[in-house]
């Protein structure tokens, strides 16, 4: 499934973390398994909808520079999140239109402007993510991690209905996909909803924690 990242390079050796996050980038082990995961019924090791029918000429090379400024913004996101979301938006200018990879960065830039706390336009992002994203013939475990993603956007935004709403829809889509009992995004899932319940319920209930985006590929980070 997907993951929130949770890198950033030290002060003192950032070209070495620039060059671990380019490796990972390329290889991209665990975003190969997300991608198995979210077609699994299928078979395919990427979703029909987002392989293209023919060849691009310099589509390899735009997603290579793609998952790269994708890599580098979220190596930055904790120190620098302005610096971030730069890195990001090139990504997003770079990435092949229709891509697993587009919907993935889209994730990302949710989360990075979430906390420049620019929620608007962060669920602005989730709500481009989700569409794309349900263009796809098989439900996805990254449709269900970006929907987790618009919940929280509506939560910062004070809109607990429609954060509710979200993440219903996220569960009935983990349900659908039949994803194993203990699943780390359906927990998350399942403790918005409770959170946000008690909310609608007790005007008086805080949050005990912000809320918490998913979409970031733990591959990249």
């Amino acid at each position: 499934g997907l993951r929130e990242l949770r890198k950033l390079p030290g002060s003192g050796a950032a070209a070495i973390g620039v060059a671990a996050s380019t490796k990972r980038a390329l290889h991209d082990p665990l975003q190969k398994r997300a991608m198995q995961d979210g077609c699994e019924e299928s078979g395919d090791a990427l979703p029909r909808q987002f392989r293209p029918s023919e060849p691009v000429i310099g589509s390899s090379v735009a997603t290579e520079q793609a998952k790269l400024f994708h890599a580098m913004g979220m190596d930055l996101l904790h120190s620098l999140p302005e610096a971030a979301h730069g890195y990001v938006q090139r990504a997003l200018r770079t990435a092949p239109k229709e891509s697993w990879l587009l919907s993935e960065i889209m994730g990302s830039a949710c989360v990075a402007l979430n906390r420049l706390k620019r929620h608007s336009e962060a669920l602005r992002m989730a709500e481009q993510a989700c569409e794309l994203l349900k263009r796809g013939q098989q439900p996805s475990v990254q449709l269900a991690a970006m929907l987790h993603n618009k919940s929280a956007c509506h939560e910062y935004l004070g809109d607990n209905a429609s954060a509710l709403q979200a993440t219903e829809k996220g569960l009935q889509l983990a349900e659908r996909m039949r994803l194993p009992e203990g699943d780390e995004l359906v927990a998350r899932l399942e403790q918005s909803k409770t959170k946000l319940v008690a909310k609608l319920t007790d005007p008086k209930a805080k949050a005990s924690t912000r809320p918490r985006e998913e979409g970031l590929c733990k591959a990249c980070g």
